[in-house]
């Protein structure tokens, strides 16, 4: 376990220097006000999508993450290495989690722990600030303290399990459906341990108390406004179930890659050849699909002959994950197989018909799943708890390691490509005043150098005035001068051959609007950065 602890920050320390990217600036933006008011986390304002609004309407999500990363930040500044390094013991926490819930379940543990340390979901997730990591590492050790309480009848457990759960809860909502979880699984344990499941009611209260105190602080209950948005969302938005379901399954197949590498060592004869007829049968299906025009992602983007084999692959690893639960709860019919089938429902249900997009951060409470069911599934064929593992899994494990460091080189370039372009645009050194629009860390850094993102309902722009427009970010507003102009924009290049974030390639790591898988081998072109001077020629 120390060493496994030493590796998980050993591989996080490629993150050290990475820019802040995505939704991690409100989470910075959020533990620098705790530092200075603990008990107002929301008390600001912020211009997320164009108009300037109290961050607890902006960001409905709960403080927990944001409370954890304000105790780093007090204490050693602001700059990322503080902040990865925060997330860095979170990261070894998950995997130490991993190891133990495999061992409590029958599994190997060193593969498990490994599978769920090469999985590029995880080791992609270890390099960003935002709430889904924390969420998921309370998660496993609420699992671990809730089996070991009911195993060797240790009440102490189950509690402390509980106020984790509600810890989780308070870091992301979702964590509350481990509630459910664990109901059935006591319920399946036997009827002695039935009583255990009164401290299930720990998480509920720590919901109602949250939702009050917010109720009281800011006008609004934070739960209450989340559900009428989602509501609000569903009625107005129709939703392609099938479409997204496939989208699903190809997150959590290129989300847990290793499962599919490590398959020859989970089947038996027949198994094997049923999946080379799958892996046949996915690559007809998926020609068919790309000359057939169907689209898979957004109505308006095509993508390249070279997106196809790769939705096909990730497919069938996503199909897989399913046929390992499957059959695990199948062969086995015991409580832990049913609660991994349970888990991996949930997460699929709320992914497909309660979230209102696909991403890596929403299906990352799945991938310790496809560890355990891999740990398990291989001491099934085995027959062996050994720690040791055979030559081949090592293999197997080394693909999913050079797979991870990929994903993470592209995704890492990505992020500091907006930074590289707020210091070359220098806000601070031009003449007039600096805007723009697009967000994520890109609004960060700008916001740091000194510029202003654009307020659609206080358009304010005068001669000398600077606007930036970056070509892929969220939240690109429309505004423009009226006035002659000098264009100034520019190119960053990034990771060339594999991208998380580009639309024309099909790639949406942290948002299928993008694309529907979360990495595209290809090619990449250059960040693009629109630069205006009002009143220029």
């Amino acid at each position: 376990m120390i060493l496994l602890g030493l590796c998980t920050l050993l591989l996080c320390g490629i993150y050290l220097w990475k820019a802040y990217n995505m939704d991690d600036p409100l989470v910075v933006w959020t533990a620098q006000r705790i530092a200075a008011h603990p008990a107002d986390f929301y008390g600001f304002d912020v211009n997320w999508y164009g108009y300037s609004a109290p961050v607890a309407k902006i960001d409905m999500n709960p403080p927990g993450a944001a409370y954890y990363v304000a105790a780093f930040g007090a204490l050693f500044g602001w700059r990322e290495p503080a902040l990865h390094v925060a997330v860095a013991l979170i990261a070894a926490a998950f995997v130490l989690g991993v190891y133990r819930l495999a061992r409590q379940m029958g599994g190997n543990p060193l593969l498990a722990a490994g599978v769920a340390l090469v999985s590029p979901g995880v080791l992609v997730s270890m390099g960003t600030v935002m709430t889904d990591l924390l969420m998921t590492a309370l998660w496993v050790w609420a699992l671990v303290l809730w089996l070991r309480g009911l195993e060797d009848e240790r009440p102490a457990a189950n509690i402390l399990s509980a106020f984790l759960i509600g810890l989780a809860v308070l870091t992301k909502y979702f964590a509350f459906s481990l509630v459910p979880l664990l109901l059935a699984y006591t319920f399946l344990s036997g009827r002695r341990r039935w009583v255990r499941a009164v401290w299930l009611t720990i998480p509920a209260v720590f919901l109602v108390l949250f939702d009050w105190y917010t109720q009281r602080l800011y006008g609004m209950g934070l739960i209450r406004g989340l559900l009428r948005l989602t509501v609000q969302y569903h009625e107005a938005v129709t939703i392609h179930v099938g479409r997204k379901l496939l989208t699903g399954l190809t997150f959590l197949g290129a989300g847990g890659a290793p499962a599919l590498f490590f398959a020859p060592w989970l089947w038996r004869r027949t198994g094997r050849m049923a999946l080379c007829l799958g892996g046949a049968a996915m690559a007809i299906i998926t020609v068919v699909l790309a000359r057939s025009g169907w689209q898979v992602g957004e109505p308006q983007v095509s993508f390249p002959w070279w997106f196809w084999p790769q939705y096909g692959l990730w497919l069938l690893a996503g199909l897989h994950v399913i046929a390992l639960a499957l059959v695990e709860a199948w062969s086995r019919r015991d409580r832990d197989a049913m609660l991994l089938g349970l888990w991996l429902c949930g997460t699929l249900f709320y992914e497909v018909f309660v979230y209102h997009f696909v991403n890596i951060r929403v299906v990352l409470p799945a991938l310790p799943i496809v560890a355990l069911l891999c740990a398990r599934r291989l001491c099934a064929e085995s027959e062996s708890v050994a720690p040791a593992l055979p030559r081949p899994a090592w293999l197997a494990m080394a693909a999913g390691l050079v797979l991870c460091l990929c994903v993470a080189h592209a995704d890492i370039r990505l992020a500091n490509s907006a930074r590289d372009a707020a210091a070359r645009i220098a806000p601070e050194k031009r003449s007039g005043r600096t805007w723009f629009s697009g967000h994520w860390g890109f609004q960060y850094y700008m916001q740091e150098r000194g510029a202003k993102p654009i307020d659609l309902k206080h358009l304010d722009f005068r001669l000398g005035d600077t606007v930036v427009t970056p070509a892929n970010a969220s939240n690109r507003l429309p505004a423009r001068p009226r006035v002659a102009s000098r264009n100034e924009g520019f190119e960053l290049p990034v990771c060339s051959w594999l991208t998380t974030m580009r639309a024309e390639c099909g790639a949406g790591f942290y948002a299928d609007l993008w694309g529907p898988l979360p990495f595209v081998f290809g090619p990449v072109p250059n960040e693009q950065y629109e630069v205006t001077v009002i009143g220029a020629r």
